[in-house]
């Protein structure tokens, strides 16, 4: 991949970053802050047999994060 093509990717994923933050910061301080709430810590788990993993989406959503941001550090 160019430079300027990873440039553009790192912008755009910055952007997007950015414009999400801003969007759950309009939600969190609106009359839709309960429905934030709700969703925000959301139960959600993952059963195999015996196995279970039990985490509010917020946790869910970190922890995938943390995989894609440690996964593009060998390409900074």
């Amino acid at each position: 991949m160019s430079s300027g093509a990873l440039s553009r990717l790192q912008l755009i994923a910055g952007l997007t970053t950015l414009a999400a933050m801003l969007l759950a910061l309009l939600i969190d301080n609106s009359p839709a802050q309960a429905w934030y709430d709700i969703i925000h810590h959301l139960p959600v788990s993952l059963r195999v047999g015996e196995f279970a993993i039990d985490k509010p989406i917020i946790l869910w959503i970190n922890d995938g994060l943390m995989v894609f941001f440690s996964c593009s550090l060998p390409w900074s």
